[in-house]
């Protein structure tokens, strides 16, 4: 069970991959050798039989790193293995689905994927797999919905939502677009623009209620997001009316689900992630409680793994430094459960 926000402790972040250590320096370095981290803002895990591997977007260096990450001897998540997935792309959103197919948005305003096979068939001579052009640019749905600058990003493994920071009331804010990856759709496709219609706006900007989005996360049936107001909005996967669910954040970001009761939010001017119930049949406002010491976090991502202490790990990616920051310590976040 979640203990109330009274009782929950507020730990300081530790260091899980540190940007300025880790980094190659020196004539000594080959082509893949670790290229440390400049600005990490994004983040995705996929969670194997092996431990998990952690996908960083890294938008000053125009890069998307992976990593493995396990258990240490200690019980904590230990990353290694920096590599290259993806060059020459600003990626502001980052999800992976059920199957291991990794999604970004990308500076040029359009949903890329690059499919799990492509991504385990990557080697040290080819570590660069070929993306797919989900939804181009302008690609427009139902009821005039369009791709319109998405940034964050998410999947459920049916259904992909992004936040359309260039969206407004016909474009919409937030879109709800077939996973066509999972579908098997694009398992051959070719690197190149597909025009995929079948997507739909599911919150849009309203004169009452500013819901510009630039963040996703998804909780069950719950879509929540985050922009440039002070509030943490959510709207159902379906639609309908947007909600307030907490407001008062100094610099929201990016959010995540712990797959129990808990949706953890960043806020970067505060330095601190924040805490609150993330599960109820009607959306509606609740209380927020300071769970997590960061400096400047920006992305979040939960890893559970399978070990008899059933530790989890938060990290988040700091905007406004060189090292992804540990966010949670897993001593810390058992306390939650």
């Amino acid at each position: 069970m979640t203990l109330p926000p009274e009782e929950r402790p507020v730990p300081p972040a530790a260091i899980l991959i540190d940007g300025h250590a880790s980094m190659c320096k020196g004539y000594g370095c080959v082509e893949g050798a670790n290229q440390g981290l400049q600005s990490p803002e994004a983040l995705a895990v996929h969670e194997n039989h092996n431990g998990a591997v952690l996908y960083v977007s890294d938008t000053a260096a125009r890069c998307i790193y992976v990593y493995t990450v396990r258990l240490s001897a200690y019980n904590g998540p230990q990353a290694s293995g920096q590599r290259r997935v993806q060059r020459d792309v600003v990626a502001t959103g980052l999800a992976v689905d059920g199957f291991g197919n990794l999604f970004y948005t990308t500076g040029t305003g359009d949903v890329k994927g690059i499919p799990a096979a492509a991504l385990a068939a990557a080697t040290a001579a080819s570590p660069e797999p070929d993306p797919v052009v989900l939804y181009a640019s302008g690609a427009g749905g139902v009821g005039g919905a369009a791709v319109a600058s998405p940034a964050g990003i998410a999947s459920d493994g049916f259904h992909l939502y992004w936040a359309n920071t260039g969206g407004d009331d016909r474009t919409g804010t937030v879109i709800k677009a077939t996973d066509t990856l999972a579908n098997g759709d694009s398992a051959n496709a070719t690197p190149q623009a597909i025009a995929r219609p079948e997507l739909r706006a599911i919150a849009a900007v309203s004169e009452t209620l500013c819901s510009v989005a630039t963040n996703v996360c998804l909780a069950r049936d719950n879509v929540y997001f985050t922009g440039d107001s002070p509030s943490l909005l959510a709207v159902k996967t379906h639609g309908g009316t947007i909600a307030e669910v907490a407001h008062g954040f100094l610099e929201p970001k990016g959010c995540i689900y712990d797959m129990e009761n808990t949706l953890y939010m960043a806020d970067a001017a505060a330095n601190t992630i924040y805490s609150l119930p993330a599960t109820f049949a009607s959306l509606r406002a609740v209380r927020h409680a300071r769970a997590i010491e960061a400096t400047a976090p920006a992305g979040l991502a939960i890893v559970g793994f399978q070990a008899s202490s059933r530790s989890e790990a938060v990290r988040a990616a700091g905007a406004a430094g060189p090292a992804l920051a540990l966010a949670v310590a897993a001593a810390a976040v058992r306390l939650a459960h």
